[in-house]
């Protein structure tokens, strides 16, 4: 780790150049440790030793069994404001076609390839750079450093942990959209499932079965048009809709041993992205009609139609939602952040505000901004999936400048950079 200008604890200002070798020992850690959506107890664990080894006071919370975070806090004073560094523990689920052990980190040239390498374990390697160095000087803002389970699943850890207490000044999320891009503005995400039951039978009777199949197929097509009616389509769109899932079986399991008998369980699932000008609320209603609708037309053949939201075993959908989020940062904030960017890095932020196609993304920024707590995105970002790899990678010199940024903002921040009193 470099640090030019003074030692750790003088208090003075210094420079700072994360140091590559440090970085790509702390990822090689780090990727090693699988932490799917609900399983991120392991890698918690790691990340509250290795936090409390360097100093942090350190607070291991556990959402249910598999599941935990970590929150590590460092006070320096009163007089000045605090800084979250937060991000999540949770990776997506890996692709096919890997070449190598996803779980061994490597390096070829500016990628650093792993499992959940974009998404986002790279910024988690920030934070721990920038904490790391942070944590023994005093001339900075309070800090806490929020690693959360659960976003993949609608930000529950960051949820969780703001139930409990969690507060700061300002929040910065390195979440993959790119240390070009200082993303303020976050649309809304909404998951459910809406599952048509019929009653199956064996080909030989299928006059007596009454196949969910037809129906689920015709609610599609009503819903696509619907949607692009009701809320335009292309870029001027103000809600996003994709059907991410199609099944159909026999049962709750959806069993597909049986191809001599008719389904009598079908379901779409579905997430939606909305602007921040219109609410969750407004959104669910919309399509709460398009299904009760459904659902009286099919009564009379026996089949039912029904929206679930909520998560399960089966549909892996979000827990709960992200809001909508638009910062609406202080002049004087937007400009701090701005300078800090050039200051560390050389030029402010490429784009700020609401940076497509990241902007369609929900985040945890949105549970905190909701929360009081202005949040920004800005992190490390990683190549587009080649097809027929299913390797992911981060771009490791974005890692190590997401670092440098969020100690130069630990540095520096104030309540004037905030644009208010104490």
């Amino acid at each position: 780790m470099a640090v030019t200008n003074a030692d750790q604890s003088s208090g003075a200002f210094r420079e700072f150049a994360p140091d590559p070798d440090r970085a790509f020992a702390i990822a090689r850690e780090l990727l090693s440790i699988p932490s799917f959506k609900g399983e991120e107890a392991e890698l918690a664990a790691w990340a509250n030793a290795r936090l409390t080894e360097m100093g942090f006071e350190t607070e291991l919370q556990t959402l249910r069994p598999g599941q935990a975070q970590v929150i590590a806090t460092s006070h320096v004073s009163d007089s000045r404001p605090t800084l979250m560094l937060n991000g999540h523990l949770d990776i997506d689920p890996l692709r096919s076609n890997w070449t190598t052990d996803p779980f061994e980190a490597r390096l070829e040239g500016n990628l650093l390839i792993g499992a959940g390498a974009r998404n986002m374990q790279g910024g988690l390697v920030s934070i721990l750079l920038a904490a790391e160095a942070l944590v023994n000087q005093r001339d900075r803002a309070n800090l806490t450093i929020a690693l959360v389970a659960g976003e993949l699943q609608g930000g529950l850890g960051t949820t969780h942990a703001l139930e409990r207490g969690l507060s700061a000044d300002l929040a910065i999320v390195p979440e993959p959209f790119g240390v070009d891009n200082l993303v303020t503005d976050t649309w809304g995400v909404i998951e459910f499932a809406i599952v048509v039951q019929g009653l199956s039978d064996h080909i030989s009777k299928l006059h007596l079965a009454k196949n969910p199949l037809p129906v689920a197929i015709d609610l599609r097509a009503a819903l696509l048009e619907r949607v692009a009616d009701r809320f335009g389509s292309g870029e001027t769109a103000k809600l996003l809709f994709n059907i991410g899932g199609f099944i159909a079986g026999r049962g709750d399991e959806y069993s597909f041993n049986a191809a001599n008998y008719s389904p009598d369980r079908a379901a779409l699932l579905i997430d939606v992205r909305h602007t921040v000008d219109i609410s969750s609320e407004d959104v669910m209603r919309f399509f709460d009609e398009i299904v009760a609708e459904a659902a009286a037309d099919a009564a009379d053949a026996g089949i039912s139609v029904a929206l679930q939201s909520g998560s399960t075993d089966m549909y892996r959908l979000n827990e709960i939602n992200f809001p909508a989020y638009n910062a609406n940062l202080p002049a004087e904030l937007e400009q701090y952040l701005n300078d800090r960017r050039r200051e560390s890095l050389g030029e402010p932020f490429a784009q700020s505000g609401t940076v497509y196609p990241h902007s369609y993304c929900g985040a945890d920024t949105s549970h905190m901004g909701n929360a009081g707590i202005p949040s920004v995105l800005v992190g490390p970002i990683g190549p587009a999936p080649t097809p027929g790899i299913g390797d992911d990678a981060v771009f490791f010199d974005e890692v190590l400048e997401t670092a440098t940024y969020m100690h130069e903002v630990a540095c520096t921040l104030d309540w004037a950079a905030l644009g208010r009193s104490q």
